[in-house]
Formats: structure tokens, sequence, C-alpha cells
């Protein structure tokens, strides 16, 4: 699972937001332009050809989608709300995991 963000205001703020959240955050976080794009082929948690993150999603997002790695050592829940109000910076929402 991933920590999903959207309502970017456009691309750019997309993907200065996923490039600041792998410099400040150490994490891994991925761009997308449709949620289509972002639920990839139906199977979120296994490796996919393009190499990017995916993650499935039951309601609709609104694009560009960043998708943000959530790891099993993420057990401070601090640090996922760190994120999430980083996200205010950029114009973007969180809208869930």
């Amino acid at each position: 699972m991933c920590l999903i963000f959207d309502s970017f205001k456009n691309n750019a703020n997309a993907e200065e937001f996923a490039r600041d959240v792998k410099q400040k955050f150490q994490r891994r976080a991925d761009v997308h332009s449709t949620q289509i794009e972002m639920e990839g082929e139906g199977k979120p948690w296994e490796e996919q050809a393009d190499g990017k993150l995916h993650d499935v999603f039951p309601w609709i997002l609104t694009p560009p989608i960043v998708l943000v790695e959530r790891l099993p050592g993420w057990t401070d829940a601090s640090d996922e709300e760190s994120v999430e109000a980083f996200v205010q910076q950029y114009g973007g929402e969180f809208a869930g995991t």
C-alpha cells in the first residue's frame, strides 16, 4: 500500500512534490497522469514492467496522482503525517492509503 496524493493544480507541482519527498523523507514517489495508469495492470503489489509504484484505490481520484512508498519501517504515524502535511505546499491533497 502507498500514501496516495491527488488534486495537484498541474503536473509540475506533482513532479516537484515527488522529487522533494524523495529527498526529504527518503521514500520512493511516482507521478501518474491517470487513475487507470496508477492502478497498473491490476496487480499493485507485484513488480510491474514500468518499474513504478502502483496501488488500487476504490474512489475516483483527480490527477495528477502521486504515490509515496509506505514501508513497514514507518511504524511511527508522525512520519506519515509529516508527508501528509508536506503536500499542502504543492497544492495537492492527501487522498488516503
